[in-house]
């Protein structure tokens, strides 16, 4: 061996291998550590209310444990229908536990086995939302068929009078009588018929036995038009309920409709007749349209637009100030359009 290979060796030897490795972990940069954040960990994903008469409102509690190293924020707690309702406690520091709680309004569910989802946000870097469930059983004294909400239209002519089965619940006892029944407009009607003998599907309705009810609602009078919600309750002599509550929505359009819905007329014997566009509703015939003036001073006159439509030219005569209107009727309906002289 030459001398400089000898030298080299003997280099070589002064520097162990445990050496060279602690040389080379020196040089590597140090790994990172992960910054803290919250972990959402639950008690229970579901919570079971148990019976519920219908009507009645349940309450569950949910357990929400931090087991993370920073402080847990619950950002919104969105349920998946209106009659659940949640609160929750926004802020969680780890180690410790939180609630959330909910509500359930069973009056416009059906009977029998509900459940309804809540679900949570929050900042949990892993697991960001969670859903939680609500079940329920719901026990009612009857079942009203098609559907608990009637829905009302003077629009359509399947919704015109809609009908509404009562049935005596099959977990329930006694016999189902319809008392005292009230609706919380006058305008509004409900008439109850007790079922004799079975009657086929019809009218939306499903088959009727003897011991069922018919409920049929009609409008009456002069109806307050738009959308709302109506009430009506019941007596029904049954034990599990002694009353009943269920809403109608109703979709009330007018007669006619007028554009504008307000006509002013300027002074002066020359001045133009106001045109109105008068619309008639679907249900109704044009032809069936008629009005009345007040004062005598104004004058209209009808020019035929199409098969719903006509467009009315309003004129006062004479130059007095003042206020009138003109009274529209279509059948037992009516809508008054204002007029106004100046």
């Amino acid at each position: 061996m030459s001398a400089r290979s000898s030298r080299i060796h003997k280099l070589g030897r002064t520097f162990p291998v445990a050496a060279v490795l602690a040389i080379a972990l020196v040089a590597l940069p140090a790994a990172a550590e992960e910054p803290p954040a919250p972990k959402l960990e639950l008690e229970s994903e579901m919570v079971d209310m148990g019976d519920l008469v219908h009507g009645e409102t349940g309450t569950a509690e949910f357990i929400l444990r931090n087991t993370g190293s920073a402080p847990l924020r619950i950002e919104k707690a969105q349920p998946g229908c209106r009659c659940t309702v949640a609160s929750f406690d926004e802020e969680i520091l780890p180690g410790e536990a939180g609630k959330l709680r909910a509500t359930l309004d069973t009056l416009e569910l059906p009977g029998g086995e509900v459940s309804r989802s809540i679900t949570v946000f929050s900042n949990d870097p892993g697991r960001p939302r969670r859903n939680l469930v609500v079940r329920a059983r719901v026990l009612t004294s009857v079942l009203l068929l098609p559907e608990r909400q009637v829905r009302m239209s003077n629009r359509f002519a399947e919704l015109a009078r809609p009908k509404l089965l009562v049935r005596k619940d099959p977990t329930e006892t006694g016999t189902l009588e319809i008392t005292d029944l009230n609706v919380s407009v006058p305008w509004l009607t409900v008439t109850p018929t007790r079922v004799e003998e079975k009657r086929p599907a019809t009218d939306g309705l499903p088959t009727a036995f003897p011991g069922d009810w018919i409920l049929e609602m009609t409008l009456g009078g002069r109806p307050e038009y738009g959308n709302s919600l109506q009430r009506v309750t019941f007596k029904t002599n049954l034990p599990r309920q002694s009353e009943i509550e269920f809403q109608i929505g109703l979709d009330l359009r007018a007669p006619l409709n007028l554009r504008p819905n307000r006509v002013v007329i300027e002074a002066g014997a020359n001045a133009p007749a106001e045109p109105v566009l008068v619309g008639v509703r679907r249900d109704l015939s044009a032809d069936d349209v008629s009005w009345e003036v007040h004062p005598k001073a104004i004058s209209l006159e009808l020019e035929s637009s199409g098969r719903r439509f006509y467009k009315a030219h309003v004129r006062w005569d004479g130059d007095t100030a003042g206020e009138g209107k003109i009274t529209f009727r279509v059948g037992d309906e009516s809508i008054e359009l204002p007029v106004l002289r100046r």
